[in-house]
């Protein structure tokens, strides 16, 4: 991975929960409940368009819902599977903490999260999926079973990305 070369000049420091201007967007973070510090999610807007971006939380943040209603396009972690957890190789201090309240999310949450807060014509990508407890055959089962007809919605994998445009309403 190369280093990032940004001019100092064009960084702008904020606090968390700060509204911030780039161009056309504003963007607010809001805290997620992460153990690494500064762990935070996004809310974007352009205009009449709202972007929602949450990874890296254990327990969803009572703003986050707001946020996510707000947006016809959301990006949420949905990072393991209960079972694939319990079962898989990870020692079990790191399972306590993934599933711990400054861990990640898991499918069931995720999918319970996006079903409370979309609506039809929503598009919603299942994100930070873990590579050794996680499924996107499974994340597709959870989504047929629970989210209704006319939420275009599926995990998106490692390294792919969104190029998608949401059509005019």
């Amino acid at each position: 991975m190369t280093a990032q070369r940004i001019e100092k000049k064009r960084l702008t420091p904020f606090n968390m929960g700060d509204s911030v201007t780039v161009g056309s967007f504003s963007v607010t973070s809001f805290k997620t409940s992460h153990d690494s510090a500064g762990s935070c999610g996004y809310f974007i807007e352009n205009g009449d368009k709202r972007i929602f971006l949450m990874t890296d939380t254990g327990v969803i943040p009572d703003v986050a819902y707001a946020y996510a209603k707000n947006s016809r396009l959301k990006f949420i972690e949905s990072n393991y599977d209960d079972e694939m957890l319990k079962y898989g190789p990870y020692s079990p201090a790191l399972k306590k903490r993934v599933a711990g309240d400054y861990g990640h999310l898991s499918n069931t949450s995720a999918i319970e999260f996006a079903k409370k807060t979309s609506r039809r014509g929503d598009h919603v990508f299942f994100v930070h999926i873990s590579e050794n407890n996680n499924d996107y055959a499974l994340i597709d089962e959870l989504i047929k079973r629970n989210l209704e007809s006319g939420i275009f919605s599926r995990p998106l994998k490692r390294g792919e990305s969104y190029e998608g445009f949401l059509d005019e309403e």
